[in-house]
Formats: structure tokens, sequence, C-alpha cells
């Protein structure tokens, strides 16, 4: 497996209960690493875990009031991705 980071591990650490955004997790990584941590910086540490199979990547649709699966490849295109660590990162 590869070695993640401390800002990744900690980003994981927000996903396995939850869906999160970058924007909510954010000040939550920032005080676990004692140092400010942008949501771009979330947004690429939830990219990488997605590529390896540890969060999966999602966008909300209102009108069906559910969270739908996506490829880690069109997170960038999404007004608000959404993650959730997978079974496999436990």
């Amino acid at each position: 497996m590869e070695v993640l980071s401390d800002l990744d591990k900690h980003v994981l650490a927000w996903a396995r209960d939850d869906f999160e955004t970058p924007s909510s997790i954010v000040a939550n990584v920032s005080l676990d690493l004692g140092r400010p941590v942008t949501e771009r910086e979330v947004l690429g540490s939830f990219v990488r875990l997605a590529q390896l199979g540890l969060v999966q990547a999602f966008q909300y649709e209102s009108t069906a009031r559910q969270y739908s699966p996506v490829s880690p490849t069109i997170v960038g295109s999404l007004a608000e991705p959404w993650f959730m660590a997978t079974a496999s990162s436990s």
C-alpha cells in the first residue's frame, strides 16, 4: 500500500463516518495538523485517496435527494464534490 501523508491520513479519518466536502472538514484538518490547510489541499487529498480506492467521490442529486458515485477524474467539474471512505480504507 502507498504511504499516506499526514494530510491524507487526517482527511481519510474525517471521511470515515459520513459524507464530507473539503469545506466541511478544512478547519478540523487544520486543527489536527496544527497548521492552516486550504480547501484546495483537502480536495487534492480527497482526489488522491479516491484514486487509491480509499474514498469514493460522489455528487449530491438534490432532486432525488441522494448521493451518486462518480469517478475521481470528474471531481474538478463538480460544483461541490462529496467523499466518503470505502470499506477498503478500514
